[in-house]
């Protein structure tokens, strides 16, 4: 069974949930209570049957015995005379009475004739027909009820509309009736909520705020007969009452009644002109109430009723009425929005001691998101691009302060924490390509890949180390597809740069260093831990970071040949690509790696087949010599290391290449 709100396991009958404390109905309870009674007989059941089961295979096998022991003796019997017989046979038995001598070794349950004792009798809980169904009911009570107060809610506009075609009442009688209704319903919401129908009063009671709201929104736009300042503050009393109301019955619908209502109001109410100051200042106030409510309730549905309407209405007035000049009033409300959702979950969790689930805190992301991009668009119409890298770095800090308020509270095991961790390290992620530009990007996010990968080891968290590994790649990619060809200007057959070889150079040396470096380290950290999965993405690095290096080699070496010697540059190519497999080759015996051997055997038939085939026509003779020369000695050498090291090796590996050479 599980809960509806946190969908934890229920393991015992309880008015609440164990996990999350939701409190269960009463008419909830007692399905609970009955659920637990019928298990429970369902499991005497099961332990009883198991019971029997036992009993008859062991009557099974005293019968057979029996059956031996009877056929044995009537042989016997057989040769003596059937005077003899008779006269020293007990007296044979009749034949209504049962055989008795094995039944005290048996449970006295299975005879009528025995005692039973008292555990023996099982009471099936008694399960009394509801007469109704429960989807039936449920759409009486709750339905028709809601549908009711709709409607009811219409027939008071209508009745407005209708009369004042008809002439009938005056404006202010129309407005003065509406109100008369509104009140009627709050009156007899709190009459039937007394006498015990709690469920149908507090929604009578929502109905009449819905109204009340309704009549002012009439009385100010559609008859003009109450000024706009009176209106706005007749909602904000309106929102006010609705949300004490809340508290006072403890009923989380009336309070997200008013809060809807609250947000409505400056569009019920909106003459058209900006007043930004006095709506943002509205919206904070309305704000901090939904954070005190929440806070003090435990009331979610706030807190996205808050979120959603806050953004709505800022991006509203932001496409309609922004200016340059109102740049800073704009961007300080919209920090506020943003702080107040972002220490609203927390707030909740240390207020009432309990720990947040990872799905109540949703909106956190979508909150600084909406934030980021406000102020993206904020500072750099302002000022520049990287001075938003300022209200990137606040985000960060701000989750992190919270992430450590939150592990004062609960263990930093807790979803949540690390929830906010991984916001505070994404808009750090997205703080450097703000702050810096071209290569810089690529040297920082392979730092913090590096960083995130070792972090996320010690820490044991698997989704920091996976985030870590993507980031490898991605910044791999950019390096290549990105930074080379458009920041160092390398040309499209990747040989050459377009501006002179050594423009940009210490920044190709650093950049690719550093890169390297961080995929080495990254993968000595994922080899050296226990665990088979992370040992394996050790191994994939070892050959990103191999494949990395031959591209970057290869690349500055023909680079380097083009501008200052060209007719050896498919020459330096061929040499340099032998001189890596040697040193793989070198590297595969010392750690005995068949992998890393192979692998090298075959960049020297690549090699081989590059300068038989491809670059002969190019060579002049002194390099062709010289090229000749370099591989024909290193695959020479590599050939020796095979024999020296031949005894030295696994058995796997030599295994299928026949006996040791006597000669060598």
């Amino acid at each position: 069974m599980k809960c509806p709100k946190c969908q934890g396991t229920i393991t015992e009958r309880s008015g609440q949930c164990p996990h999350c404390g939701l409190m269960f109905a009463k008419e909830a309870f007692e399905k609970i209570s009955l659920y637990f009674d019928v298990k429970e007989q369902l499991s005497y059941l099961n332990t009883l049957k198991s019971y029997l089961d036992t009993s008859l295979n062991t009557l099974s096998g005293s019968l057979s015995r029996l059956e031996a022991l009877v056929t044995d003796s009537l042989k016997t019997k057989a040769s003596d005379t059937t005077g003899e017989s008779a006269a020293k046979s007990p007296e044979a038995r009749p034949d209504s009475e049962p055989v008795t001598e094995f039944e005290d070794k048996l449970p006295t349950e299975f005879y009528p004739h025995k005692d039973k004792p008292e555990h023996s009798t099982v009471e099936a809980p008694s399960i009394q027909p509801s007469g109704i169904g429960d989807g039936e009911f449920r759409f009486g009570q709750k339905w028709l009820l809601i549908i009711g107060i709709i409607t009811m809610v219409f027939a008071v506009g209508y009745f407005l509309k209708y009369s004042f075609t008809k002439g009938w009442v005056g404006p202010a009688g129309r407005i003065g009736l509406s109100y008369f209704w509104g009140m009627a319903f709050l009156g007899l919401g709190e009459w039937f909520r007394k006498k015990e129908f709690r469920s149908f009063g507090l929604s009578l009671a929502g109905g009449g705020i819905a109204v009340l709201y309704f009549s002012t929104f009439a009385g100010f736009q559609l008859y003009h007969l109450i000024p706009m300042w009176l209106s706005f503050a007749i909602m904000v009393l309106i929102t006010v009452f609705s949300c004490v109301l809340a508290v006072v019955y403890d009923a989380k619908w009336l309070a997200a009644l008013g809060t809807l209502g609250g947000f409505l109001t400056p569009l019920f109410l909106s003459t058209g002109h900006n007043e930004q100051v006095a709506l943002m200042s509205y919206m904070t106030i309305l704000n901090l109430g939904i954070l005190a409510l929440a806070t003090r309730k435990s009331w979610r549905v706030l807190e996205s009723l808050g979120f959603v309407f806050t953004w709505i209405l800022f991006a509203s007035w932001y496409a309609v009425y922004y200016k340059t000049a109102a740049f800073w009033p704009s961007l300080i409300f919209l920090l506020v929005f943003f702080l107040i959702y972002a220490i609203l979950p927390v707030a909740a969790t240390l207020y009432r001691k309990e720990t947040r689930s990872l799905g109540s805190m949703w909106f956190a992301a979508p909150n600084a998101l909406m934030a980021f991009g406000f102020a993206f668009g904020l500072v750099a119409d302002r000022y520049s691009t990287p001075y938003v890298a300022i209200v990137t770095v606040f985000i960060a800090v701000v989750f992190l302060t919270l992430s450590s308020w939150l592990s004062e509270h609960e263990s930093v095991d807790g979803p949540a924490f690390w929830y906010l961790i991984a916001n505070a390290v994404f808009f750090l992620v997205l703080t450097v390509p703000i702050l810096f530009s071209s290569n810089w990007i690529t040297i920082f996010w392979a730092l913090e890949a590096a960083l995130l990968i070792w972090l996320g080891l010690k820490v044991e968290r698997k989704w920091m180390t996976i985030t870590g590994i993507v980031l490898v790649f991605l910044v791999t990619g950019k390096f290549f597809l990105y930074d080379y060809p458009a920041v160092f200007r390398l040309g499209r057959k990747w040989s050459y740069f377009k501006d002179p070889y050594t423009q940009g150079l210490l920044e190709r040396l650093l950049t690719s260093a550093v890169l390297i470096g961080s995929i080495y380290w990254a993968g000595r950290k994922l080899r050296a831990t226990a665990g088979a999965t992370w040992n394996k993405v050790g191994a994939l690095f070892s050959w990103v970071f191999g494949g990395t290096l031959f591209l970057i080699l290869t690349i500055e070496t023909a680079s380097f040949f083009y501008q200052y010697a060209p007719g050896a540059r498919f020459a330096s190519i061929s040499v340099l690509w032998a001189i890596f497999a040697s040193i793989l080759m070198i590297q595969g015996f010392r750690e005995q790696s068949s992998t890393m051997r192979k692998t090298a055997i075959g960049i020297f038939l690549v090699t081989l087949f590059k300068v038989f085939f491809m670059d002969i026509s190019h060579f002049s003779t002194p390099y062709r010599i010289l090229s000749f020369m370099v591989l024909g000695l290193l695959l020479i050498g590599s050939s020796w290391l095979y024999h020296r090291f031949r005894e030295k090796l696994p058995e796997e590996d030599t295994s299928s290449t026949g006996a040791p050479d006597e000669t060598a």
